[in-house]
């Protein structure tokens, strides 16, 4: 992978051991992928007392890797949730909805907007 500028990226969910988690850590060269919740891309999640436990465990196992959250994250408020005890959180399927609905020629404002939404 290296050679080709690829890193290994690992997913991690809820029901990953500790021991396995950390494993993961050593093998992996780009991130940690922290799955929020069961079930397919894009379904909306809410960041519940669970997955806030789970993101929190992780975090407490002090990690080498950047920890990213993904699945369900979809706007302002679900990133800061999900992102208190992570490095950051990906959003993949509001993303490319906003693209799907958006015109070509608006994109670059709208990618813009929608970006400087989820930051704040």
């Amino acid at each position: 992978f290296a050679q080709y500028g690829l890193k290994v990226v690992f997913l991690v969910t809820p029901q990953t051991s500790a021991a396995r988690v950390r494993q993961l850590d050593a093998l992996a060269d780009g991130f940690i992928y922290l799955v929020a919740a069961a079930g397919t891309t894009g379904a909306q999640t809410d960041m519940n007392a669970d997955v806030d436990a789970y993101l929190s465990r992780t975090k407490a196992l002090g990690l080498q890797n950047p920890t990213l959250v993904g699945f369900g994250i979809s706007d302002a408020a679900s990133f800061a949730a999900a992102s208190r005890h992570t490095t950051g959180a990906i959003i993949g399927s509001a993303f490319i909805r906003l693209l799907q609905t958006t015109p070509a020629e608006g994109r670059t404002a709208a990618i813009t907007e929608f970006v400087q939404g989820i930051r704040g």
